[in-house]
């Protein structure tokens, strides 16, 4: 049990390091985008990411940590079937839901956005989003 847990502080430490780097990456890079953007340019580019972000969170739909209190608490299942499962309910599900955004991402753009010249970036926010 006790090597669990220091599997787990482990494998915690190797991606919350990740997730720190990656944000002290973009808190340093805030004085390249402050210099080289308009604060309407930057503010767009803050809203593509926070819908990029959301997206991200929201299609996740909570299965990581369904997933490992499962694996953690049921010593009797089959792993594999479960990760497959897992993996291939939620690569449909966001295809799915990515792909009519995509299709619709015009009339987000125009309409609830207000930004009908900046549907090729929401678009790419929406691949960006499958393949995260």
């Amino acid at each position: 049990m006790l090597k669990d847990f220091i599997n787990l502080g482990k494998h915690s430490a190797i991606y919350g390091l990740s997730n720190a780097l990656g944000s002290a990456i973009g808190f340093f890079l805030i004085p390249l985008y402050t210099s080289r953007l308009s604060p309407a340019e930057y503010g767009i580019w803050e809203l593509f990411f926070v819908v990029f972000i959301f997206l991200t969170i929201f299609l996740e739909l909570g299965l990581g940590s369904a997933l490992f209190k499962a694996v953690l608490y049921d010593s009797q299942l089959d792993e594999r079937s479960l990760f497959t499962t897992a993996f291939l309910f939620l690569s449909g599900s966001a295809f799915v839901i990515l792909t009519l955004l995509y299709l619709s991402a015009g009339w987000i753009c125009t309409v609830l956005l207000d930004l009908p010249a900046y549907t090729y970036l929401l678009r790419l926010v929406l691949m960006a989003v499958f393949l995260n």
